[in-house]
């Protein structure tokens, strides 16, 4: 699915048996493409929330996100 207005990313949905992410963002920068993992992502947006960068998630949004990824 191409997120329309934005043109440095994709979000592609994944189906296929040897994949590993559900999501991956096709990222963009200069002349050059690279993917980036849902569980990657998540991982950078709970960095940022333990450093103060981003404000606190409600502990049951962390608890819904683990159980599906």
């Amino acid at each position: 699915m191409r997120f329309s207005g934005c043109p440095w990313w994709d979000a592609v949905g994944l189906d296929c048996d040897d994949c590993t992410e559900d999501y991956v963002f096709l990222l963009k920068q200069g002349g050059r493409e690279f993917g980036m993992g849902l569980t990657t992502v998540l991982s950078m947006l709970a960095f940022a929330e333990h450093e103060g960068a981003v404000p606190p998630l409600p502990p049951e949004w962390w608890v819904r996100v683990s159980n599906r990824y």
